[in-house]
């Protein structure tokens, strides 16, 4: 990653803030829910079904040295530690003020030995001749130039019998949806009552109910690192992972049709509605419509 990337990039989410709605998908116990069952778990906490997987892969074994690179606070990390799956980590991140949050975060928790906060983009630990029990890329691969080549370094980092752990973003370049993605995302807004987009007619939030592309150009100056090559993802994890250790998400659905709309789902009400759309995501995801996707290589002891 360029420097004048990286530094625009960081600016950026240190101004990130939590929202006060539940507009994006990880947000929603529902949505997690689904797409942990997925992966054959039934819990909604973030990536409980790709844990689950690797408990299984690792059979009672716990590695020893983690490495995470874009770990943002380092909350998803951390869960991976008090499961039990990995003693520690390097955490690797280029927002000063997350690096902060996260060394309190993992302070308060009591794990503060388990976790070494690093500022950078990380990528140079890949290289460690000292090799890791664990890469794990949780939604910050997608951000990185060359994401095959990553992919490759980053099994050739692990020690023998170690573990490549992947849940990212595989969709579009640059948020360029196809045409198919956007006709299903229009459809699912179109059919939606009144009430899922406006205040007067009970909406939390106002949403329009058009879905259309972002320009690059608007791409580039929000964060000149998001899906810069996330489309070479899912071909490369294809190519690495085994076919049972490769599960596909979805995602047309709960994060484009449904963006910022989640808020407006009053739940437990609308709880069968939102089963129903995930179910729809689903069917979509058997015809190739993912933007998310998991995985698990494993390097031979």
């Amino acid at each position: 990653m360029s420097e004048g990337v990286k530094e625009a990039a960081a600016r950026h989410w240190d101004g990130v803030r939590p929202d006060d709605l539940p507009r994006r998908f990880w947000q929603v116990a529902g949505c997690i829910r689904a797409i942990n069952a997925v992966m054959g778990a039934e819990g909604s906490g973030w990536a409980e079904g790709l844990m689950a997987q690797m408990r299984r892969r690792l059979g009672g074994r716990r590695l020893a040295r983690g490495l995470s690179v874009g770990c943002g606070p380092g909350s998803k990390e951390l869960a991976l530690v008090q499961a039990g799956i990995v003693e520690g980590f390097d955490l690797y991140e280029i927002s000063a003020v997350r690096v902060v949050q996260g060394r309190a975060l993992w302070q308060g928790r009591g794990l503060a030995d388990r976790g070494r906060f690093l500022s950078g983009d990380g990528l140079a630990a890949l290289d460690d001749p000292a090799g890791y029990d664990l890469v794990y890329w949780d939604n910050a691969l997608h951000h990185m130039p060359r994401t095959a080549e990553v992919l490759r370094r980053s099994l050739r980092a692990l020690r023998p019998g170690g573990m490549l752990a992947v849940y990212e973003f595989v969709g579009p370049d640059r948020f360029q949806w196809s045409d198919e993605e956007l006709t299903w995302a229009r459809r699912v807004r179109g059919a939606l009552p009144p009430r899922f987009f406006d205040p007067a007619a009970g909406a939390r939030l106002a949403a329009g109910r058009g879905v259309a592309r972002p320009t690059v150009e608007a791409m580039l100056a929000l964060d000149p690192s998001e899906a810069m090559d996330s489309a070479a993802i899912l071909p490369e994890l294809r190519r690495l992972a085994p076919a049972d250790a490769v599960w596909l998400l979805g995602g047309v659905v709960y994060a484009l049709a449904l963006n910022d709309v989640l808020a407006n789902f009053r739940l437990p009400e609308d709880a069968a509605l939102l089963d129903s759309l995930m179910l729809l995501d689903r069917a979509l995801a058997g015809q190739g419509l993912n933007h998310y996707a998991a995985a698990l290589v494993q390097r031979p002891a």
